[in-house]
């Protein structure tokens, strides 16, 4: 923190991209399994993930500019980043260099080991999570998400490793949780297919 900023109060405000076009890649270095795997998370690799960006810089900053926030005598606080330094400030120019230099994953990776149709080349498991071209493997976590969820994969996952336990035991659990009337008929439940 700078020496400015000591000592007061303050707010910071995230924008997050929920819904990223950019794909990255995760490959084998070799056949050697001890060797680390080729990570490229291909950050704003689709522009558009620029654009949706910049628009939430925009909206965070119309946000601060209310009477609500005017209040508390906001300010934006900037750090300087060396490569942006001599762009001018609040430039489109200037806060795509800001969003390309301070990007970050919020640690929710997914689609990792991609689940899909059999007939998909790109899907690495299958509807029942079994690894396509291995016998008695499954994969059962946030890797086989094909779409970042917009929120938190806690859930998912744990759908998922739930979904996985009915597989393997040839069981349906979803079936017997009773729910009122006025949610869904049981029958329709059912028979949903993950």
């Amino acid at each position: 923190m700078e020496k400015a900023h000591e000592g007061k109060l303050g707010f910071s405000v995230m924008v997050t991209l929920l819904r990223p076009r950019s794909r990255g890649v995760l490959q084998l270095r070799s056949k050697d399994p001890r060797d680390q795997p080729i990570i490229d998370p291909k950050y704003f690799s689709a522009e558009r993930d620029i654009d949706v960006y910049e628009e939430g810089i925009k909206i965070t900053k119309k946000l601060a500019s209310t009477n609500a926030f005017k209040q508390y005598d906001t300010k934006p606080v900037v750090y300087a980043v060396p490569h942006c330094q001599g762009l001018t400030y609040d430039s489109e120019e200037y806060w795509r260099c800001i969003i390309r230099s301070n990007v970050l994953t919020i640690y929710h990776p997914t689609g990792t080991c991609k689940m899909g149709a059999v007939d998909d080349p790109t899907a690495v498991v299958d509807p029942e999570l079994r690894v396509k071209g291995i016998q008695g493997l499954r994969v059962a976590d946030a890797s086989i998400m094909p779409d970042v969820p917009a929120g938190n994969t806690n859930a998912p996952s744990i759908m998922v490793g739930e979904k996985a336990a009915d597989l393997i035991l040839g069981t349906n659990s979803v079936k017997d949780i009773p729910l009122p009337a006025d949610i869904a008929a049981p029958e329709i439940i059912s028979k949903v297919v993950f």
